[in-house]
C-alpha cells in the first residue's frame, strides 16, 4: 500500500502554510493537473508498493487462487463503496491540504475531524515504516554478503528513513516533481513482470530466502496444469517471516493493504483543471487497472509458480526475472518514494490538526511554522523510527490496513450522513452514489476490521473514542458547520412538532430571564441557570432605540456578547434580544415570541428594578477563578483568559449606571409583570444577589468543618387552599425544592419550610398542618413556624401584617410589610436564598408603581438573596395525582 497523502507533496509544497486546514482558508487555487497527471498517477502509485512486489506470493500460497480472487472482489468492493463517497464529498467543495482529515472535519465537525485525523496520522506513520522495512528486505534479498539479523534490519531501516528526513527538510518539492518518473519506473517494473511469464521457461533450484527452512527445491515451472491445479485451493501453513501459522483473516490483513491509496485523488482537488470529473474518473480508473493488473498477476503466479516457491520466497518475481534489476529497481522506487511521501504527508496532517487547535495550545507548536513543516516532520521521523523496530511487513501491515478502514468508513459515514439528512448545500456533481452505498461502505470497512484482527479493530475505534471525547469536551468553536447540527435538526423539528403543553405531573421551569448587563447580574444568572432543573432558559436582552441600522449592530454585537457569555460560563441558555422603542415593549415581544412549540416559557425572571449590586460582578467571578489558580485547583487556564476577553463586550457599571437607557421607569416595570401575569406567565423578582458568592462559600466553609447548618428558607406567607394565593405557594415549594436538589446546595444547605402564625395560634397545630402537606407533596424539609410577634409602639393587636400582602391599600401596609421582611430576616440568619411571595400589581387606578415598589422594597431589601414568586399555574401533583 502507498500513501493517502502523497499528493500533498505536490499541492502543499507549492503554496504557504495557510491553504493547509484552519482558521486562515484562502479562496481556492484554479488548477491545472489532468485527470491523468492529477489523479490516476497518485492513486496507481499509492497503490502499487510492497505488497505487488513483495507478499503477492505469500497470498496466493496460503489461501490459493479461487479465495485470493475472492478475497481482492471483497477488498475493492470495500474500496468501490468508498470511492463513491469519496466522490460525492470532493466533488461538493474543494478538498485542501489534509485529505481526508479535511473532508470529514469540514463534513463532519471537530470531534470527527481530529479523531479521524489522528487516526489518519498513525496510519500514514505506520505505512512509512512498512515501506522502509518492505525496501530493507529487498536490499537483504538482494545483497549475498547479508544475513538476516535484526538488528542489521533496524539500522539499515534507520539509515533509510533518515534518507527520508533530509529530503524531506531540504528537497520535498524536486521530489514531488520526480512523481511522474517514478510512475514510468514501476510500470517498467510491472511490465517485466508480465512480460517474463510470457516468455520465461522453467527454472530450477531457485533461492529460497534466508528465514526460510524448508529443504525442498524450489522451481519455476513456466505455464503448468499440474502447478495451476495445486494453487487452486487454500493451504494454511507457516509463515517463515513470523513463525506462525497464518489464518484467511490475517491474509485478508496484508492483502487489503495492496488495495488502498484511493484518497490520493481527492487531496490533489484544488490543483485539479476540473475536479468534479477528473476525482471520480480517475479514481475509478486507477481502481480498475490496478485490480486488472492483481488479477492478472494472481492467475500468471497460479500457472506458472510453484507453491514452495512463493511460499519460500516472497520476492519471486525477482527471482525468476529475467532482468532482475527491473523488479529490484521496482520495489526500490515503490517503497523509498512511499516512504518519503507518508513522512511528509503524516508531518502534513499534524500542522494542519494543530493549525485547528483542535488538541490544545500546547499543540499548536507544530503549527507555527511557514512551509515546510520542519518540527511536525521531526516528530514523524521519531515515530516511524519506533515503528522500525516491529520489523515485519506481515506484522505491520494489517495495522496499517486497520487504520486506513477506519479512515474509509468515517468517509463514507460522512457521505451517509449527509444524504440522509437532507442537507439543501450537499450537491456533488458525482451523482453515482446514495446513502444505501455510503452505509454498506461504512458497514464493510467495520466488517473488514473486526475480520482482520478483532483486537487491532477494537484498538483502534477505542482510540477513535478518546480522540473523539477528548476533542468534544474541550467544546472548540469553529465556522466550519458539523453534520450534527443538521442531525439535530431534523430530529428537534420531528419532536417539536410532536411536544405537547406540559402536563402537571411533568412540568418543569421554563424561563425567560430579562436581563440589562451581566457586570450587574451575573450572579443571578448563575442562580436562575441552577433553577431551569432541565427545563428551556431564554436569556431575552432588549436595545432601547428606534430600528434603523445603528440598533441593529448593536443588537448583533450584544446577541454574540451574550453568547460568549453563555459559553464561557457554562451556562445553558438561549439567548433572544430584540430592538425596541421601550423595555416594556421589547420585553412583551419577549414574552411572546420566545421558545417554539411546547417549549414556550412560563416563568418570567426580572432582577430588581434598580441595580443593587454595588461591585462589577464579572470582575468578582474572574478574581475568584484567578484564586482558584493560584491555590493550584483544577481550573482552566484558557478560561480565564476567555472571561478577560468577555468584558471587553459589556460597559463597566458606571457607564451603565450613567446612561437612561439602561434606566426604567416605575409603571414600565409594573407593567412588565402585568403583561407577563395577563399572558399566563408565572413571575419571579430577585434581588439581593451581589450577597450570594460570600453567603455560599460561608456555607461551604461551615459544612466542611461541620458548624452551623446553612439554609435555603421558603417563606410562602400565605395559604388559603383554593384561594389565589394557592399558586403562588406551590410554586414557591417546587422552585426552593428544585435549587436545594442542585449539587453544591444540596452538599451545603438544608431546605427549610418558615411559616407564621398569629398571636395566640397553636404553633403544634401548624407545624402538624405543613407536615402533612409536605408529605403530599413529597417535599423533604425542615419545618420552622413563628409566631407574629407585636410590633412596636403597638399597644394592642390590631389587623394581622399577613393583611397587607393581601390589600396593599391598606394605609398600615408600608409598615406591615417591613414588619414581615424584619421578622424573615431576623429568622433567616444562617440563609443563602429566600422564596417568598410576591403580591401581585393591583391596577394602576388603584395603586400607583412607585408605591407598589416600595412596598416590595419594604419586604424585601434587607433580605438575603431573594426569589418572589407569583404564581398562576398549578405546578405541583399530590400523592394522589402523582401516578
Amino acid at each position: 500500500m502507498r500513501n493517502e497523502m502523497q499528493p500533498l507533496l505536490v499541492s502543499n509544497a507549492e503554496v504557504e502554510d495557510d491553504e493547509l486546514l484552519g482558521a486562515n482558508e484562502e479562496a481556492p487555487r484554479r488548477g491545472t493537473l489532468t485527470t491523468f497527471f492529477g489523479v490516476f498517477v497518485p492513486c496507481v502509485l499509492s497503490i502499487f508498493s510492497v505488497i505487488l512486489f513483495l507478499r503477492m506470493g505469500y497470498v496466493l500460497s496460503q489461501v490459493g487462487l479461487i479465495l485470493s480472487l475472492g478475497l481482492l472482489v471483497i477488498a475493492y468492493f470495500v474500496v468501490t463503496l468508498t470511492i463513491l463517497s469519496i466522490s460525492a464529498i470532493s466533488t461538493n467543495g474543494v478538498i485542501r491540504g489534509g485529505g481526508a482529515y479535511y473532508m470529514i472535519s469540514r463534513t463532519l465537525g471537530p470531534e470527527f475531524g481530529g479523531a479521524i485525523g489522528i487516526i489518519f496520522y498513525f496510519a500514514n506513520i505506520f505505512a512509512s515504516g512498512l515501506y522502509v522495512v518492505g525496501f530493507v528486505e529487498t536490499i537483504i534479498q538482494t545483497a549475498d554478503s547479508l544475513s538476516p539479523d535484526r538488528w542489521l534490519s533496524y539500522g539499515l531501516g534507520s539509515a533509510v528513513i533518515f534518507f527520508c528526513l533530509i529530503v524531506c527538510l531540504v528537497g520535498a518539492q524536486a521530489f514531488a516533481k520526480a512523481s511522474f518518473a517514478i510512475f514510468l519506473v514501476v510500470m517498467l517494473a510491472v511490465i517485466s513482470v508480465f512480460v517474463n511469464f510470457l516468455a520465461q521457461h522453467d527454472l530450477d533450484d531457485l533461492k529460497k530466502a534466508e528465514e526460510s527452512t524448508v529443504n525442498e527445491t524450489l522451481v519455476y515451472t513456466g505455464f503448468n496444469s499440474h502447478t495451476f491445479r495445486e494453487n487452486v485451493y487454500p493451504e494454511l501453513q507457516i509463515d517463515y517471516t513470523t513463525g506462525a501459522k497464518q489464518t484467511v483473516s490475517a491474509v485478508f490483513g496484508v492483502l487489503f493493504n495492496g488495495c488502498t491509496g484511493i484518497m490520493a485523488g481527492a487531496n490533489m482537488s484544488g490543483d485539479l483543471k476540473d475536479a468534479s470529473k477528473s476525482i471520480p474518473r480517475g479514481t475509478l480508473q486507477a481502481a480498475f487497472f490496478t485490480f486488472s493488473v492483481y488479477v492478472l498477476f494472481f492467475i500468471l503466479s497460479a500457472a506458472t509458480c510453484s507453491r514452495e516457491l512463493m511460499l519460500n520466497q516472497y520476492g519471486y518475481l525477482q527471482e525468476i526475472n529475467k532482468v532482475p534489476e527491473l523488479v529490484m529497481l521496482g520495489v526500490f522506487a515503490a517503497t523509498l518514494s512511499a516512504a518519503l511521501s507518508t513522512l511528509i504527508g503524516a508531518s502534513r496532517i499534524l500542522q494542519a490538526i494543530s493549525k485547528d487547535k483542535l488538541l490544545g495550545d500546547w499543540f499548536s507548536f507544530f503549527s507555527k511554522e511557514r512551509g515546510e513543516p520542519l518540527r511536525a516532520v521531526l516528530l514523524s521521523w521519531f515515530l516511524v523510527q519506533c515503528v522500525l523496530l516491529i520489523g515485519n511487513i506481515n506484522t505491520i501491515a494489517p495495522i496499517v490496513s486497520m487504520l486506513f478502514l477506519l479512515s474509509y468508513a468515517i468517509t463514507n459515514f460522512a457521505c451517509f450522513v449527509l444524504s440522509i439528512t437532507g442537507t439543501p448545500n450537499f450537491r456533488p456533481r458525482f451523482r453515482h452514489f446514495s446513502w444505501h452505498t455510503a452505509f454498506l461502505g461504512f458497514a464493510s470497512c467495520i466488517v473488514a476490521m473486526f475480520v482482520i484482527e478483532a483486537t487491532y479493530a477494537a484498538a483502534s475505534v477505542f482510540l477513535f473514542i478518546m480522540c473523539f471525547a477528548f476533542i468534544h469536551f474541550r467544546h472548540i468553536p469553529v465556522s466550519w458547520g458539523d453534520v450534527s447540527q443538521a442531525l439535530m435538526y431534523h430530529q428537534v423539528r420531528k419532536y417539536l412538532l410532536r411536544l405537547q403543553a406540559q402536563a402537571r405531573k411533568f412540568w418543569r421551569p421554563q424561563i425567560l430571564m430579562l436581563v440589562v448587563n451581566p457586570r450587574s447580574s451575573f450572579e443571578k444568572v448563575l442562580f436562575v441557570n441552577e433553577m431551569k432543573k432541565g427545563g428551556l432558559f431564554v436569556l431575552g436582552h432588549v436595545v432601547v432605540d428606534d430600528f434603523g441600522e445603528q440598533s441593529r449592530a448593536q443588537l448583533k454585537k450584544q446577541s454574540a456578547a451574550w453568547h460568549q457569555l453563555d459559553a464561557v460560563a457554562k451556562v445553558k441558555a438561549f439567548v433572544d434580544c430584540t430592538i425596541a422603542t421601550s423595555v416594556r415593549l421589547g420585553a412583551r415581544s419577549l414574552m411572546l415570541t420566545s421558545g417554539l412549540g411546547g417549549m414556550r416559557p412560563n416563568i418570567v425572571v426580572l432582577g430588581w428594578y434598580k441595580e443593587d449590586a454595588k461591585e462589577d460582578q464579572l470582575v468578582g467571578w474572574r478574581n475568584r477563578l484567578e484564586e482558584k489558580k493560584k491555590k493550584k485547583l483544577i481550573v482552566n487556564l484558557t478560561r480565564v483568559h476567555e472571561v478577560d476577553g468577555l468584558m471587553d463586550h459589556f460597559e463597566p457599571m458606571t457607564v451603565s449606571r450613567g446612561d437612561n437607557r439602561h434606566k426604567i421607569q416605575h409603571n414600565e416595570y409594573i407593567g412588565i409583570i402585568q403583561d407577563a401575569l395577563a399572558l399566563g406567565k408565572n413571575v419571579c423578582v430577585i434581588r439581593n444577589f451581589s450577597q450570594m458568592p460570600e453567603l455560599s462559600a460561608r456555607a461551604k466553609h461551615d459544612a466542611k468543618n461541620n458548624l452551623d447548618t446553612w439554609y435555603i428558607d421558603l417563606w410562602p406567607l400565605l395559604f388559603s387552599p383554593g384561594g389565589p394565593a394557592q399558586h403562588s405557594y406551590e410554586m414557591i415549594l417546587q422552585l426552593g425544592s428544585i435549587v436545594q436538589k442542585v449539587r453544591r446546595w444540596e452538599k451545603y444547605t438544608t431546605l427549610r419550610v418558615c411559616h407564621f402564625v398569629e398571636r395566640g395560634e397553636n404553633l403544634q397545630s401548624e407545624r402538624d398542618r405543613l407536615e402533612a402537606l409536605l408529605n403530599d407533596l413529597r417535599v423533604s424539609a425542615e419545618i420552622k413556624v413563628v409566631a407574629l410577634e407585636s410590633q412596636p409602639g403597638e399597644p394592642e393587636p390590631t389587623d394581622s401584617p399577613l393583611n397587607a400582602l393581601v390589600d396593599l391599600t391598606n394605609v398600615a401596609a408600608s409598615k406591615h410589610m417591613q414588619y414581615l421582611g424584619a421578622m424573615i430576616a431576623k429568622n433567616s440568619e444562617n440563609t443563602c436564598c429566600v422564596f417568598t411571595y410576591l403580591p401581585p400589581p393591583p391596577a394602576e387606578d388603584v395603586l400607583d408603581a412607585e408605591r407598589y415598589l416600595a412596598l416590595l422594597d419594604g419586604l424585601s431589601h434587607q433580605l438575603p438573596p431573594v426569589v418572589m414568586c407569583q404564581g398562576v399555574e398549578k405546578v405541583v401533583t399530590s400523592n394522589e395525582h402523582s401516578v
